[in-house]
């Protein structure tokens, strides 16, 4: 949820426009596809990462 409002915040401060929702979501879905940094090497799979992603995407 948090992750969301902060891509909301980002696309208003840049000024509304489908262009700037679609790069916002996208870097946002990119950014949840790799394993947090301070996570133990192979504790979270890819397809938890994806699903993860996918989820933030059309919250």
């Amino acid at each position: 949820m948090g992750e969301v409002l902060t891509a909301v915040n980002e696309i208003n401060k840049a000024g509304p426009s489908a262009q700037t929702y679609a790069r916002t979501f996208k870097n946002l879905g990119d950014q949840l596809m790799v394993a947090p940094v301070a996570s133990k090497a192979g504790t979270e799979t890819t397809r938890l990462r994806a699903l993860r992603a996918s989820t933030s995407r059309t919250s």
